[in-house]
């Protein structure tokens, strides 16, 4: 008998803290179970969970296509910059070998990040916008956690906190 996933699974899952899991199933907003002590979610409500935070593509733009700024726009360009990293992320990843490799490989395409969201705030492209490239920066993030899912071994707890908290520094330098 399944009895669900634990809130530390859980926040591994999503990459929060299992303190934020605990939130949302306190909240409502994720539903769980009580059992054995402990929070359990199923992997439906995990699954309805996720689906309801993607973000919605905004409406139509002036070029007709949704969620599309219209060419030549800064809204556009930042969109076309989000794709070329997010290519070059999963295009580069497979050079990524080792634990040496792993954090200036993540270092890399953070400074990109930071560049992109800071060159969004000086054109002042508002948020419509940033919903549609914002989608390509957290694919970027994902990736990162799992090459280190790939390149760690389960047993290798230390090292994971250690990279989790690089990761975490690395995250912090990029403008809100």
């Amino acid at each position: 008998m399944d009895n669900g996933l634990k809130l530390s699974e859980v926040a591994h899952r999503l990459g929060i803290s299992e303190r934020t899991a605990r939130r949302y199933v306190r909240s409502g907003e994720l539903p769980s179970v009580y059992y054995g002590a402990a929070y359990r979610v199923s992997e439906e409500a995990l699954e309805a969970f996720v689906e309801s935070r993607r973000s919605k593509p905004p409406k139509a733009g002036a070029s007709g296509m949704p969620g599309l700024p219209e060419e030549g726009t800064p809204g556009r360009a930042l969109l076309e910059a989000a794709r070329e990293l997010e290519e070059r992320a999963g295009e580069t990843a497979a050079s990524v070998t080792d634990i040496s490799e792993l954090l200036p490989w993540a270092e890399g395409l953070f400074g990109s990040i930071t560049t992109l969201v800071r060159v969004a705030h000086e054109l002042g492209v508002g948020d419509e916008s940033e919903q549609i490239w914002q989608p390509n920066v957290l694919r970027v993030i994902a990736l990162t956690k799992e090459k280190r899912d790939e390149i760690l071994s389960a047993d290798d707890q230390a090292e994971r906190k250690r990279i989790d908290r690089k990761f975490e520094e690395i995250v912090r330098r990029v403008p809100a």
